[in-house]
């Protein structure tokens, strides 16, 4: 089933960092022929992929995007163009082509698309059909579950929660796993033990439905070591201060828009 979603579509990716590389091993993993698949990572090498595929997905920094478009834009004309570049927007896409009749995607992906357990953040420009979005989605769901967003600033969002997400989610699993060596565990029990509490709460919370709320409300009983923990966590406003880190993140991602417009100009 899941290579005839794929049929025979062959696929370029422009980047070998750690998006290009998931991207590619997520594609592989659902039965994209190894034939079909094309990576680069050098100026001679981007047109070579790119003459030869149908999708040519742009997964380099966003520094670089205007560079490696100025060198395929003659070649990718009535190909499919899907950037992954975080900030790098339609509008500057369709101005570096020149040609107004590209077909293009932004995706936002988080890296658990290497094993088909990512987030495919989607927004597609109005040169692409709806025939052709509908059958593109279905292919990249292959890779995990895809969120249609029509505004590009939905991509942001899930810049910050689903692309930054699984350092943020290492970032706490990594502060569980210290804990338990504070409290004498060793370092190897530990990352162990953080692990799989992170592996189960999962688990449970996919079989059984439940919201995280729900889930945490259930095992922080009222008078409980869990609800008097949650209580001074709540006093110290973690959940301020993590928001207010977040916003440093759209910070971020506003700066680098800016950055490209006016290195455009």
């Amino acid at each position: 089933m899941e290579t005839d979603k794929l049929k025979n579509n062959k696929i370029a990716i422009i980047g070998a960092g750690h998006m290009g590389n998931a991207l590619a091993k997520g594609f592989l993993h659902c039965g994209l022929k190894k034939e079909n698949l094309f990576l680069s990572n050098t100026s001679d090498d981007n047109k070579k992929v790119a003459t030869k595929a149908d999708w040519i997905i742009i997964a380099v920094k966003p520094i670089n995007v205007q560079q490696v478009i100025g060198e395929i834009k003659d070649i990718i004309a009535d190909k499919l163009l899907l950037s992954v570049a975080a900030g790098v927007t339609i509008e500057m896409l369709q101005q570096w082509t020149n040609n107004n009749g590209q077909k293009i995607i932004r995706l936002m992906p988080s890296l658990p698309i290497t094993y088909n357990q990512g987030v495919i953040g989607f927004c597609a420009n109005k040169n692409i059909s709806d025939e052709e979005v509908k059958q593109t989605k279905n292919i990249l769901s292959l890779l995990g579950t895809v969120i249609d967003c029509q505004n590009e600033n939905d991509l942001d969002a899930i810049t910050l929660i689903a692309g930054c997400g699984p350092a943020l989610v290492c970032y706490f699993m990594e502060m569980l796993a210290q804990s338990g060596e504070e409290f004498g565990l060793t370092k190897e029990v530990s990352q162990q033990l953080a692990l799989q509490t992170f592996i189960g709460t999962l688990t449970h919370l996919q079989k059984t439905k439940q919201s995280p709320i729900e889930l945490q409300n259930s095992v922080a009983t009222k008078g409980g070591v869990t609800e008097t923990i949650i209580k001074s966590l709540d006093e110290k406003n973690l959940s301020g201060n993590f928001k207010e880190s977040l916003e440093t993140g759209c910070t971020k991602i506003a700066n680098l828009k800016s950055s490209l417009y006016n290195e455009d100009k």
